[in-house]
């Protein structure tokens, strides 16, 4: 078990990295592949990391990660976010509530602690779109954060 440590949901960072992204302690992950296609899932304390075909790295934690981020934004900055590759088009948005549901790939971490804080990761495919949704559950703040993450593979 590890030691919670309770932070605020304001203090959530958006990181994009082409470089994989160091010194993370995951506490629970699971890989989806299609194909050729392989997406890691990572839960990392109250927060997630993304490793996307190992060329594209998304983390949102309440901290700055050190690396040479291609956008690094707090949680109040963050607008909907897009990027382009060769075999895949990525985008990101905080969204207010979830819009599908039947997941093919469905896992939490529930932390130790008299609010149970808790971070889950839904994964679903849908055409050529891989679509993944966060819940990170603050209840010490009675505040949910919801983000998407869209991956269309070409």
């Amino acid at each position: 078990m590890i030691d919670y440590v309770d932070q605020s949901y304001k203090e959530l960072v958006l990181t994009l990295s082409k470089e994989q992204i160091q010194k993370v302690n995951i506490l629970k992950s699971k890989n989806f592949n299609i194909n050729d296609f392989n997406i890691k899932l990572s839960i990392i304390g109250a927060s997630h990391c993304l490793d996307i075909n190992n060329e594209f790295f998304e983390v949102f934690a309440a901290t700055k990660i050190n690396n040479k981020a291609l956008l690094s934004e707090k949680l109040n900055e963050i607008k909907e976010i897009s990027y382009n590759f060769d075999n895949f088009n990525y985008n990101f948005k905080l969204v207010d509530k979830l819009e599908i549901d039947n997941y093919d790939l469905e896992f939490n971490y529930i932390f130790p602690g008299d609010n149970n804080p808790e971070t889950k990761i839904l994964l679903k495919k849908q055409d050529k779109n891989i679509i993944v949704n966060t819940l990170h559950f603050y209840p010490n703040e009675k505040t949910t954060i919801f983000t998407e993450t869209n991956i269309e593979v070409l």
